[in-house]
């Protein structure tokens, strides 16, 4: 009887079970093309033998074989892969996620996430700060995410295009550290045995790792099965721990709850540092508005003849009374704009932090839990960046910037501006440099590359259509001591909406601004860092805009020329 039943029920199996083949014209004379990389153990490689293994391979032989779609390999290098599953020259392949190639190809639910880890030497543990990376040699294979992290903290970057060799480079002293996925990390250190190298996590978005076709019937029907694969635990028994992100949690981490501690804390501070200066700076003001009166009152008495220089000096001294009164409410805005800046997601956190601690029942689904802990994550990257920008923009305030001033060639580093802003422009608008192919000004490139960044971010978010243009050459022009100085302009040109009229009198110092918050978005702080930076190198910055028609800001810095 058992017997029967299970006959009965291995026809109904294959009875009901849909033959995806024949709908997606694949058979065992056309069949499914998956690009394999020959060089991305332990996911995909190559052997000696010719033969695809890696854990990829096992899992889309499995996904195929549910599917009933005939399958083979094209093996071939990461480059020609990428290019081919855009261009439909093979049928399926697995990459990262990228927002930019989503209007291009179709992407699967994601099959896992990949988090990123830095690696560095035992010996060098005590010198390695993950939150700050200033000066460092630091590896890492092509990612936009990566490249920003690294330049914000002013780390020198190195691109490299063979892990496993700049692996066996950092075990023998070449780098600082490398930055790449936690899978990587550890198949490379226990492929080659690097008992010298360590690994900690850091706090870069995760990337989501999924299937790639230029067909969306496939892709849904992979979708379909991966739903099912997921649920019966056939992605965790083909990747194991390899890929440690496999396995969730629905429990907050207990880094996370360290760093929102961390983040009030740091709140905490900045008021009571902004209060203290506030204080300090109109006690200042007081005092020396005291004292013009007092110097008014003893020329008045000391030279009654001279009535017109007391009049002039109690002048004087009810401007001083009236810029103390200014600075004070300009330091009031300041205050209450970043108290609002932090506030926002703080609130955020606390508030879905409170709504996973109190979920005693369970009545959120895993879902609904993953987005809070994903919101905030978000928040507080959100709030991370912004305290940074704050603690940067006291730095240069504080004349604690340093220049490190170095030949640079123009037309090189424009056009790596170029690339660095393209991921973030829309479509339609093109980006043009203009300048003199041969232009070698000595100046401090990191600090350039951040005037820069911020600049054409600026334009990159408020251009929708036209172009924008990266002009640049040498001038004379006076600097800020009123000296007539040789020196290089760079104009930032965009063809958005311009800047609106209110917040046009002070733009370069939004936070004193109280129209601010007359915007949506959180406030940052680019426009003011441009201009700390500028002005503590002797320069200029300033804005030409027109309603409609867009805006150009120009920047120029007195400098030597090769």
């Amino acid at each position: 009887m058992a017997r029967r039943i299970a006959v009965a029920l291995l026809l109904l199996v294959i009875l009901t079970t849909k033959s995806y083949a024949n709908d997606l014209g694949y058979s065992k004379f056309h069949p499914l093309i998956f690009g394999v990389d020959i060089d991305y153990a332990p996911l995909e490689y190559v052997e000696k033998d010719g033969i695809p293994r890696g854990l990829d391979v096992d899992f889309t032989h499995e996904l195929m074989k549910r599917l009933n779609i005939p399958l083979t390999y094209r093996p071939n290098t990461w480059e020609n892969i990428a290019d081919d599953i855009i261009d439909g020259r093979v049928d399926l392949g697995m990459m990262v996620y990228s927002p930019y190639r989503k209007n291009i190809t179709n992407y699967s639910r994601p099959i896992f996430r990949l988090y990123y880890q830095i690696v560095f030497r035992k010996n060098d543990k005590n010198t390695i700060d993950t939150r700050d990376l200033r000066g460092k040699h630091i590896a890492y294979m092509a990612s936009t995410p990566v490249s920003e992290m690294l330049t914000k903290m002013k780390a020198y970057p190195h691109v490299v295009i063979d892990l496993p060799q700049a692996m066996r480079a950092l075990s023998a002293g070449e780098y600082d550290a490398i930055i790449c996925f936690r899978y990587q990390a550890l198949y490379l250190i226990e492929q080659f045995g690097l008992v010298n190298l360590i690994q900690e996590n850091l706090t870069l978005e995760p990337r989501e790792y999924c299937y790639v076709s230029h067909s969306k019937p496939l892709i849904e029907a992979i979708n379909a099965e991966l739903i099912k694969m997921e649920s019966e635990g056939v992605i965790i028994d083909i990747y194991g721990n390899t890929i440690p992100s496999v396995k969730t949690s629905f429990s907050i981490p207990v880094w996370l709850w360290y760093t929102l501690a961390a983040l009030i804390f740091v709140f905490l501070l900045i008021i009571i540092i902004l209060q203290r200066r506030s204080r300090k700076h109109l006690r200042h003001e007081m005092e020396r508005a005291q004292n013009n009166e007092q110097q008014a009152q003893r020329n008045e008495q000391r030279a009654l003849q001279s009535e017109q220089i007391a009049i002039r000096n109690r002048q004087r001294a009810e401007e001083a009374m009236k810029e103390a009164r200014r600075s004070e409410q300009l330091k009031t805005v300041f205050l209450a704009n970043v108290s609002h800046a932090l506030r926002t997601p703080l609130n955020a956190i606390i508030g879905f932090s409170d709504l996973i601690r109190t979920d005693t029942n369970n009545m959120l689904d895993s879902n609904d839990r993953q987005q809070l802990i994903e919101s905030i994550y978000q928040n507080g990257q959100q709030l991370l960046y912004f305290i940074n920008e704050l603690i940067q923009l006291s730095a240069i305030e504080g004349n604690n910037i340093k220049f490190e001033h170095s030949r640079i060639d123009m037309n090189a580093l424009m056009n790596e501006f170029r690339s660095a802003i393209l991921p973030y422009i829309k479509e339609g608008v093109n980006v043009y440099i203009e300048g003199p192919k041969q232009l070698y000004p000595i100046l401090d490139a990191n600090q350039m590359r951040i005037v820069a960044s911020h600049m054409l971010r600026n334009a990159a978010k408020h251009t929708e259509k036209g172009h924008i243009i990266i002009r640049y050459r040498r001038e004379m022009g006076t600097d800020t001591d009123g000296h007539k100085r040789d020196g290089l302009r760079i104009e930032v040109i965009d063809t958005g909406g311009g800047v609106p009229q209110e917040l046009r009198d002070n733009i370069f110092n939004l936070l004193s601004d109280k129209n601010t918050f007359l915007q949506n978005d959180m406030p940052g702080l680019g426009l003011s860092i441009c201009a700390s930076i500028v002005r503590a190198a002797k320069g200029h910055l300033r804005l030409e805009t027109e309603t409609g028609i867009g805006s150009t800001f120009i920047n120029w810095v007195p400098c030597e020329f090769a």
